[in-house]
């Protein structure tokens, strides 16, 4: 990685995020309504009580059809909508996470996010295995420790 214990000069860093870009996880794209609903339509309780009630219909026990098809509905509407809200739920509990990491860059310690992360960076990690203000420092390829040896 061609990284020293300074860890990343600026220009480095500049040149790698340019080679290899943000340290971004793709996401998925997000399900069209129709297709979300659909999914909705294709459990199988659902196919189950529609067989049974399209049973019933043709068995001219129309009442018993009728009271099918309106759970069949509520079970769909109510499950689709409860999908939906918790999907964007999920989205802004998202947004409102910053998530940093600590890197050695110029020879100083830096907060970043998580996206300005590129290959080679030294990633400082803390960890109470070693006791409160111990550190255990990493390049993201081959962790190594040496204790005191970032202490500033």
């Amino acid at each position: 990685m061609n990284t020293s214990l300074t860890g990343l000069t600026q220009e480095e860093y500049e040149a790698r995020l340019e080679q290899y870009g943000p340290n971004v996880v793709a996401s998925e794209k997000r399900q069209s309504l129709l297709i979300r609903l659909l999914d909705n339509v294709k459990n199988p309780l659902v196919i189950l009580l529609t067989a049974l009630g399209l049973l019933s219909y043709f068995t001219a026990d129309v009442r018993g059809a009728i009271v099918i098809a309106i759970i069949v509905l509520l079970g769909v509407v109510l499950r689709f909508f409860q999908e939906l809200r918790a999907d964007n739920a999920a989205e802004k509990l998202k947004a409102m996470v910053s998530t940093t990491a600590t890197v050695i860059r110029d020879g100083m310690r830096r907060e970043v996010a998580l996206h300005e992360l590129v290959p080679g960076d030294i990633v400082a990690t803390f960890s109470r295995r070693y006791g409160p203000g111990r550190r255990a420092h990493t390049d993201c390829q081959r962790p190594f420790y040496q204790p005191g040896r970032f202490n500033r």
